[in-house]
């Protein structure tokens, strides 16, 4: 990234903080702060503000690319090391994102029906209410759900693992499995609209079935799914594992890998701060109010429209933004200034000056 692109990012950032008020998260005082640059998302960490207004002259003076905080709270917030801030508990936070190397409706369609299914497992298995979750677009590629209630406040690294596997269905054995269990509750739904509205072809897009056993689960369909009623799986012995399988590949929470698995259980993770700027796209980790209606490729927009000239330094592909079809661009091109910064975060393109 040249000179002039670097000082056109950090003017759109300092001006996006002057004039838009980032609320602090509760007890400000209590939380460690963690602010990245171009470079590194979490450059400088073990530091505190008094207050939300403290906060905000931060962030208006120096125009962070990143804004993390802690889900925990700790008495002594800015000090080091770690057992020194005290810790006094933690919020229970998820993330979830779906990989992407540009902008894709597809991929974010599907990283919100993996928030919907997290937060009805926490409603429904874990009894949380939904008044005391909130939901943020993580500005990027996915959701992060916060769960704020005194009923998580100490839970250790362990309780919150358990909780991931839970819902990531990780080490789901199914011969242990209680009959009433809501994840037998949950299979037995999914199966029976499968089996229910299936045909011979239908089961052979399960791995491991092919043409005879498809035809033989076919014949049967009436008995699998009476059996289905009752909690039982016999009937589709031979294949059954493969079954449940498919099956809980749609209904578990994937995570994309051990990374964001963390997010939850480390009690002393740093965590983006809600309608900050995503400094790796330019857009807001945008509080939703309805997770349906909302849609991030609009609701999450930081910057304006205004024609920017910039050169690509790499094939940008067509993608998505701001209600508008940007691209495919190869070289110099006028774009509204939302896809510039987000191109220029990317290392795509540069200010033309």
């Amino acid at each position: 990234m040249n000179r002039d692109t670097k000082i056109y990012l950090k003017k759109k950032f300092k001006e996006h903080y002057w004039n838009n008020k980032v609320p602090a998260p509760e007890d400000v005082g209590g939380r460690e702060f963690g602010f990245g640059t171009l470079e590194k998302k979490i450059a400088v960490r073990h530091i505190s503000f008094k207050n939300e207004e403290e906060m905000r002259n931060y962030l208006k003076r120096e125009a962070p690319y990143y804004i993390s905080y802690s889900t925990a709270y700790y008495e002594f917030p800015d000090k080091q090391p770690m057992e020194a801030k005290n810790w006094l508990g933690a919020d229970l936070v998820f993330d979830i994102d779906i990989p992407m190397e540009f902008l894709n409706r597809e991929a974010l369609d599907k990283a919100k029906g993996e928030a919907f299914k997290l937060v009805d497992f926490m409603v429904s298995d874990f009894g949380f209410p939904k008044k005391d979750m909130a939901i943020n677009f993580s500005g990027s590629k996915g959701y992060h759900i916060h769960i704020s209630t005194p009923a998580v406040l100490k839970l250790g690294g362990q309780e919150r693992r358990g909780i991931v596997d839970y819902v990531s269905a990780e080490g789901l054995a199914f011969d242990d499995l209680n009959v009433n269990s809501s994840w037998v509750k949950r299979i037995k739904g999914e199966l029976t609209a499968f089996i229910g509205d299936s045909d011979a072809s239908d089961f052979m897009e399960i791995d491991g079935i092919g043409e005879k056993t498809a035809g033989r689960l076919y014949e049967k369909k009436a008995d699998l799914l009476a059996q289905i009623d009752r909690g039982r799986f016999e009937g589709f012995s031979g294949v059954r594992e493969n079954v449940l399988n498919r099956i809980l590949d749609k209904l578990k929470v994937p995570f994309a890998g051990e990374t964001d698995k963390m997010v939850t259980i480390d009690v002393h993770r740093l965590i983006r701060l809600p309608e900050s700027i995503h400094g790796s796209s330019g857009l807001r980790a945008a509080k939703v109010k309805d997770l349906d209606k909302f849609d991030p490729l609009v609701d999450a927009l930081a910057f304006g429209d205004e024609k920017v000239k910039i050169e690509a330094t790499k094939k940008v592909p067509r993608f998505e933004l701001g209600g508008e079809k940007i691209g495919p661009i190869g070289g110099e091109a006028s774009v509204p200034e939302f896809a510039a910064v987000y191109l220029m975060l990317k290392d795509a393109a540069e200010i033309k000056n």
